[in-house]
């Protein structure tokens, strides 16, 4: 009977074993908050490396579940690398970034926060000239407030974040979506600029979906059939769905993104002058030269005719 119940667990062993082989093995998770604010030298733990001489912080399979108030914390100055799946989950603020930082990478990152008044992505930085841009990566937000960024310009350039909020999605002083793709079920609102252009953008909510206090811009969008949408469309609607416009380049290719590119427009003309200026100025000069002696030639060649024209009359 044993040598039976034996062969009998045995067998089941070996249908499961390519299961189990495939199934990803997930550290555990991590019970307290990771606080980067203050690293001074280079720290390495599970699931994220940080590199002190650059400032850069590589996520690599992170996963916090905590009920302390916060996930993560970052340094100002900080680059955030997203590659495989990463997870925070904390009581009041899952990622808190204190100023200016850049995301980018092809991995994903879902933050949850727990209470009531929860914000999944938090920079409370003060000052106006911090900046977070997200440049790449997948992003998923569950909280009240999906992002809060009172002070600092907040920007998405590139990835996918999708926000579930019961509040807002997305709120600060400036809020730039400028590429990528935002889905929220709740409202966008900015204190001084609100701005979306060449991005794909799907907002919903029970009131206005776009909302500031001052400027609120809207450029390279059309709808999914293909019309315009300009700042003048919008009117105060719960529902709001665009796609980006074929987008001409409009940066340098010589200089990078901060120099327009009628700059390059500029440079080859010049360069265009210059290089005609090197071909056809020694090409004009020949041509004066070669006619002058044409000129020469005839003018020789008219006075022996008429010195001939003398000594035959004699």
């Amino acid at each position: 009977m044993k040598r039976r119940i034996f062969s009998l667990f045995f067998a089941v062993l070996l249908l499961l074993a390519p299961a189990l082989a495939a199934r990803p093995v997930c550290a555990a998770a991590m019970t307290e908050t990771l606080d980067l604010l203050n690293v001074r030298q280079n720290q390495r733990g599970e699931g994220y490396e940080w590199a002190n001489r650059t400032d850069t912080l590589t996520l690599r399979g992170l996963s916090i579940e905590t009920s302390d108030r916060y996930g993560l914390r970052i340094k100002d100055g900080a680059t955030v690398v997203l590659e495989g799946d990463n997870y925070i989950r904390a009581s009041y603020a899952a990622l808190d970034i204190e100023g200016s930082a850049t995301f980018k990478g092809a991995g994903t990152l879902t933050l949850v926060a727990d209470a009531p008044d929860g914000i999944g992505f938090l920079n409370p930085t003060g000052a106006k000239n911090h900046r977070v841009n997200l440049t790449g990566g997948t992003y998923r937000i569950t909280a009240a407030r999906g992002v809060v960024s009172e002070r600092a310009e907040w920007s998405l350039t590139g990835g996918s974040v999708t926000i579930t909020a019961s509040d807002t999605a997305i709120e600060g002083r400036v809020v730039k979506i400028l590429g990528g793709s935002l889905t929220a079920n709740a409202p966008l609102r900015a204190s001084n600029e609100l701005k979306i252009s060449y991005a794909a953008v799907e907002l919903s909510a029970s009131s206005a979906v776009l909302l500031s206090d001052k400027t609120l811009s809207l450029s390279g969008l059309v709808t999914g059939e293909g019309k315009a949408v300009g700042s003048e469309d919008y009117a105060g609607e719960s529902v709001f769905s665009v796609l980006p416009a074929k987008k001409g380049r409009t940066t340098s290719l010589l200089f990078g993104r901060e120099t327009p590119i009628f700059v390059d427009y500029l440079i080859i003309a010049a360069a265009a002058l210059i290089l005609a200026a090197v071909i056809l100025i020694p090409r004009q000069k020949k041509k004066k030269s070669l006619a002058a002696a044409k000129a020469r030639f005839a003018a020789e060649q008219a006075a022996k005719s008429a010195e001939k024209e003398k000594t035959d009359d004699r």
